[in-house]
């Protein structure tokens, strides 16, 4: 019996900072409701730089985790917790805030 694809959908969004921080914002193109680990997001900064979150898993309440590549050799979990229809907010586990801030990526 063949199995069946899942394919998702090619989603643009606009950050409002340059670097990855937590609380940052994305604004889709279009409504983010029917996100799903599927898609892929490509992310333009302010400063017009482009990067990727790669999808990993669907949580409670709309919630994505996604994954980033933040260095060379590193890359780590966030979610991206609903705002509105059209925004999602990037959060970060404590330790990955303070990796941050010691410079560490």
């Amino acid at each position: 019996m063949p199995r069946s694809r899942v394919t998702g959908k090619m989603r643009e969004l606009q950050a409002d900072r340059d670097e990855l921080e937590h609380g940052m914002l994305f604004k889709f193109s279009h409504s983010a409701n029917d996100l799903s680990e599927h898609d892929m997001l490509f992310i333009t900064t302010p400063n017009g730089q482009v990067m990727t979150l790669v999808p990993v898993e669907m949580v409670d309440d709309g919630i994505l985790v996604v994954t980033a590549q933040v260095g060379p050799s590193m890359s780590l979990n966030f979610k991206l917790v609903p705002v509105d229809e059209f925004t999602r907010k990037l959060e970060m586990e404590p330790q990955h805030i303070e990796l941050k801030r010691m410079g560490a990526w």
